[in-house]
């Protein structure tokens, strides 16, 4: 069944609205959740920012947000809708790395930061997508705060700082800003006009006394950390919790006496004193921190990247994708595994006989797992993950002269799409439709349809395959949904290849007809992870049952070439590539979808064994997560590009694209 439009008798939203068009309908850089219509009163949209914000937080076992820090961020989402403005969030993060060699790669990000600052970029863009006024990120680097007691150097703190901000502009994570508490510290701070410019490194060492002073005399009552330790069980935590961390921090570091003229170094005894000492410190200064921020954002949401009870005014945020640890990039590495999961590790625990050191940005990143499927003898091949999953394969030219892809070992290629899901192939030289199915065959047997071995995916009214071959939007669906077998007991059910196989020939043009930035151009292909899905957001939700158990029909009317059979697929079922749970399913384009997709016919999509309305919640909530950003990649197709596909494991989209140049060839593998 198609769902139907929600209709609320409720205050109507004071916010403009817009039609409720999916990704895969225009070419807009927002992710849009398709099948679950916009919510049309300002209760469900607070309802819906404030779902969008709990899907990125970290739960403890004596939690209360459902008790008390729901109605608290409620309230302060609802604030800013009231007033049709940008929604303030706050995050007081990213110090500096820890001084301890034993935890980190060195002073400056790597790849634990950029996980970290891509996901809570997803978190506001998420926002954007049902909310027009967005969200807006302000990270309070608190270095400064903490910097002189971890005997960390004003330098270093800074370079930290300014390589983050760096990072952020070179990912073009534009909903994020930083600030400093010496912005905080301004008489008339405006947390919304502040200047988002930095001051130079000199500036910042000269005046850093003058701030920590200024810092340390603000005012905010009466604060006995001994007593808090004492009676406040969150306290207590907190405490215990710096002084673990700080042995290791610290462990290289000689503590000296603190009387004056004094330079013996402490004896053990006398080293967990000091070390009680500066945890104590750091508590008070935590305190007062705290202070300032709400201050200077009194209307923020305000997040934090440590464990909360969630009671509000803060909120903890799961920061790393499908680790439970609570963990924090400045005091940790990644390692990426060779499954193509990450690990969040201090760096003394990596095994480096199994793990390669790997280097961007000119200094250490991350370790990888040795894959012997990553070596294919020629150092001008690199792998480089991309967000939120799958692996980039990039060959360097040598004297101006591509890497073939007839030398591909496409048996690694089959081993590592089955790990990563989505390869994409970047500097090879292509090849013609002879090469291109010889290196098809390497890779497994090719599953041809009726048109042939190789698809030509580009505008063609003269084959009428629904809209593929049109310049028009996709839905989210599997390849060979359509292409069926039918069971002994006439049951019609998909016959779908394992692998996807594309080259592309033509890359679309920008619907301003410009040279835009790659968000601004149609034509992209987006692929949803479900097996990414199912673990993290449904397999222990309230959808988990009729996922686990329900069966689901599709229909559309008969054309050329296929159609008009009722297709039955379960909606849950083994990828027998990875052994991993993945969804099967086809997003049901509304009807208002028409005048934008002319040559796409409506397929009706049902449920089997529930209600109407049920069937459309279930729907509804499936379709919002393929477009999730923590589970969706947009891929912004250039001339060159090949790309290997798990179709089992993904399920994928198409943006509209001007009517013009795009011509990909797709190959189906089994």
């Amino acid at each position: 069944m198609i769902p139907s439009t929600v209709t609320s008798h409720s205050a109507t939203l004071n916010v403009p609205p817009k039609p409720s068009i999916p990704l895969a309908a225009q070419v807009s850089k927002k992710l849009l959740a398709p099948s679950a219509p916009r919510p049309q009163t300002t209760p469900q949209l607070v309802d819906a920012l404030v779902a969008r914000i709990v899907d990125y937080m970290l739960f403890s076992k004596d939690d209360l947000f459902e008790t008390s820090g729901r109605a608290f961020l409620t309230e302060r989402v609802r604030w800013h809708v009231d007033r049709n403005i940008q929604i303030q969030l706050a995050l007081p993060a990213f110090p500096f790395k820890s001084p301890s060699k034993d935890k980190v790669l060195g002073t400056l990000p790597d790849m634990a930061e950029e996980i970290v600052l891509r996901r809570l970029e997803d978190l506001c863009r998420s926002l954007e997508d049902l909310y027009p006024p967005g969200a807006q990120l302000h990270i309070v680097s608190d270095g400064i705060v903490y910097g002189e007691l971890l005997r960390v150097p004003e330098t270093t703190v800074y370079q930290y700082n300014a390589a983050l901000r760096s990072l952020v502009s070179s990912l073009a994570l534009t909903h994020i800003s930083f600030v400093r508490v010496r912005d905080l510290l301004q008489e008339g701070f405006n947390a919304t006009t502040y200047s988002r410019h930095d001051i130079p490194e000199e500036e910042y060492v000269l005046s850093s006394r003058a701030t920590r002073e200024a810092f340390l005399a603000t005012e905010i009552g009466s604060y006995d950390v001994q007593k808090q330790i004492s009676n406040d069980e969150g306290a207590l935590r907190t405490y215990r919790g710096y002084l673990k961390f700080l042995k290791a921090d610290l462990s290289g570091v000689h503590l000296h006496c603190d009387k004056a003229d004094c330079k013996k170094t402490l004896s053990k005894r006398g080293r967990e004193c000091a070390i009680s000492a500066i945890a104590k410190a750091m508590m008070r200064n935590g305190a007062l921190f705290s202070a300032i921020v709400a201050k200077a954002f009194p209307d923020a949401v305000r997040l934090s990247i440590h464990p909360h009870q969630n009671a509000g005014p803060k909120f903890a945020l799961k920061v790393f994708p499908n680790v439970d640890l609570v963990c924090t990039p400045w005091h940790n590495v990644v390692v990426e595994n060779a499954d193509g999961s990450i690990t969040i590790a201090h760096r003394h625990t990596v095994d480096t006989s199994k793990c390669a050191l790997i280097y961007r940005h000119g200094r250490p990143y991350h370790f990888r797992e040795i894959d012997d499927d990553m070596d294919w003898g020629n150092s001008n091949i690199s792998f480089e993950k991309l967000h939120p999953f799958g692996m980039k394969v990039i060959a360097t030219e040598v004297d101006g002269k591509k890497w073939r892809w007839k030398d591909v070992p496409m048996a690694k290629v089959r081993r590592l799409t089955g790990k990563h899901s989505l390869l994409i192939f970047k500097g090879f030289e292509g090849v013609d439709k002879t090469d291109y199915t010889v290196k098809a065959r390497e890779m497994g047997e090719i599953a041809p349809w009726v048109f042939g071995e190789v698809l030509e995916v580009k505008e063609n009214p003269n084959f009428d395959l629904n809209n593929v071959l049109t310049s028009e939007a996709m839905p989210m669906h599997f390849d060979g949904i359509f292409k069926t077998k039918r069971l002994a007991d006439g049951t019609v059910v998909p016959d779908p290849p394992t692998f996807q196989m594309f080259q592309c020939l033509e890359a679309p043009l920008s619907y301003t007809g410009a040279k835009d930035s790659p968000l601004d151009i149609g034509g992209r292909t987006l692929f949803a992870n479900t097996a990414n899905i199912f673990a993290e957001s449904l397999s222990h939700s309230p959808y988990a049952a009729d996922v686990k158990s329900r069966m689901w029909t599709i229909f559309t009317p008969p054309n050329k070439n296929y159609g008009g059979d009722e297709i039955k697929v379960p909606l849950l079922q083994k990828n027998p590539l990875t052994g991993h749970q993945v969804l099967s399913w086809h997003e049901p384009w509304r009807v208002y979808l028409i005048s934008v997709t002319l040559h796409l016919a409506l397929a009706a999509v049902n449920i089997i064994g529930v209600s109407p309305e049920r069937s459309t919640e279930i729907s509804n909530r499936v379709t919002e997560l393929l477009y999730d950003r923590r589970y969706c990649y947009e891929h912004t197709w250039e001339r060159g590009d090949f790309l290997i596909a798990d179709n089992v494991e993904l399920i994928h989209a198409r943006t509209a694209f001007k009517p013009g140049k795009r011509e990909l060839w797709r190959i189906h593998v089994n």
